[in-house]
């Protein structure tokens, strides 16, 4: 992540994490958290943890797809734990974004465009409704072992994903 600061001219607030992957020196005038690499928690939760911690209600977290397939469904599943605390995060990837909804809804402009994947991500999402997209449902119930919500379409205008009990994950992909 440091790399990828450094290459596009930002300075982070923290360095946290077991920086295993770190190429050089940690700089100085950073505050750095560093943690063993045997540990419960990803990198990724240990900065959104600190991110609560300062009161942070909305978290964009970049480079959290791709790459290591186990930390990407880790990253899914901070997605819906965000979510259940009411708080607003997305994982922005090349041409994808992820969120999480539970118990509640989401909605997207008329300027929103590409597919949309909605999967239930816990045993049972009751009250699913998807408003505005090529196909809608209305007060449906979707389950974690059936993709009924894959590749639905924005059509221009307003559209809505609720969903009354359960959690959501919402995968956005522009082709």
């Amino acid at each position: 992540g440091l790399r990828h600061m450094r290459r596009l001219g930002l300075t982070p607030d923290y360095l946290i994490g077991d920086f295993d992957s770190l190429e050089g020196e940690l700089p100085e005038e950073i505050p750095v958290e560093r943690y063993p690499s045997e540990k419960d928690d990803t990198d990724t939760a240990l900065a959104v943890k600190k991110g609560l911690t300062l009161g942070c209600e909305a978290f964009y977290l970049y480079g959290c797809l791709g790459g290591s397939l186990s930390h990407t469904v880790a990253n899914f599943q901070l997605l819906i734990a965000l979510a259940k605390q009411g708080r607003q995060a997305v994982l922005v990837g090349d041409g994808t974004r992820v969120y999480g909804v539970s118990d509640g809804s989401m909605t997207f402009g008329a300027d929103e465009a590409g597919k949309i994947s909605v999967y239930s991500f816990s045993g049972r999402s009751e009250g699913v409704t998807l408003e505005g997209l090529k196909y809608p449902l209305k007060n449906a119930v979707l389950t974690n072992d059936f993709p009924l919500g894959a590749s639905n379409e924005f059509l221009g205008k307003p559209s809505r994903i609720a969903v009354e009990k359960g959690d959501l994950l919402l995968i956005l992909e522009k082709f």
